[in-house]
């Protein structure tokens, strides 16, 4: 022990548990800082890891902590490390980074001065970003907040057969847009039921639109009035039989500008 005026070092170590204690009497791992303060909020300085240089240092300067074991061999093998990094080192405009990695990859997890997550993966054939929930009632998501409070949420709902959902509160609650397992996209419901779905609101389509690709290709309509806001204007293709209404009961022969009633092959006009 070792005391003066401004500072007190206290070091306790086990010989026969192989452990130290930094202010701590009775460590009970190899390495155990104790801190005491009367302060119940806040947050205080347990440990400091600091490096000096005897040059002037240069950007990307920083100090790292390697988790280093021992493999099959013997050998001693760094399995990851965190490191603190200055990315800029000008008096008074200092900038750093928080930086997480495991062996064979670099910098994996970045966290800049600014708040930004970066993530980096060397595997082009691997996920670089995963959440993976063990529990009971699992709802992996990402909730984006303003001020504390949810505003979007995205992600797997394990109480709806595991539909991804983007949702204003959670992924199960106030749901905007579901996709199933089978593909189908639902507005407004959570059953889709085709691979475009929706419920309870309007569609308003901007430009020009096509549906169907091909000849076999089919519409649809269900609803019981079609009501045209303007002017329509029917473009036919140029083919025999263009349009045929109900089997036969009215046909339109494009190619020769005929219209048949109770035929699709109208001799004349009419």
């Amino acid at each position: 022990m070792k005391r003066s005026t401004k500072w007190m070092l206290v070091i306790f170590v086990a010989l026969a548990a192989f452990t130290v204690g930094i202010i701590s009497a009775a460590p009970n791992t190899p390495l155990q800082i104790f801190r005491d303060d009367a302060s119940t909020t806040g947050e205080l300085p347990v440990a400091a890891f600091q490096r000096t240089t005897s040059g002037t240092a240069t950007n990307n300067i920083g100090t790292k902590i390697e988790m280093v074991t021992e493999n099959d061999a013997g050998e001693l093998i760094t399995a990851g490390y965190i490191s603190g990094v200055l990315t800029d080192v000008r008096d008074g405009s200092e900038q750093g980074e928080l930086r997480l990695s495991s062996a064979g990859t670099e910098d994996a997890l970045t966290i800049t001065n600014d708040g930004r997550v970066i993530f980096k993966s060397s595997d082009d054939d691997d996920d670089g970003f995963e959440i993976d929930k063990h529990a009971t009632d699992r709802d992996p998501k990402l909730a984006f907040k303003l001020d504390g409070i949810t505003k979007y949420a995205i992600g797997v709902d394990d109480s709806d057969a595991d539909k991804f959902k983007i949702g204003t509160l959670a992924v199960s609650d106030t749901t905007r847009m579901t996709i199933d397992s089978s593909g189908n996209v639902g507005f407004g419901t959570t059953s889709p039921s085709s691979k475009l779905h929706v419920s309870g609101g309007d569609i308003q389509i901007d430009g020009n639109s096509t549906l169907g690709v091909t000849s076999t290709d089919s519409v649809t309509y269900n609803a019981g009035t079609l009501a045209l806001a303007n002017r329509l204007a029917v473009t036919l293709s140029t083919q025999a039989d263009a349009i045929n209404f109900d089997s036969n009961t009215l046909s339109i022969d494009a190619l020769n500008n005929r219209v048949g009633l109770g035929t699709n092959s109208p001799a004349g006009f009419l």
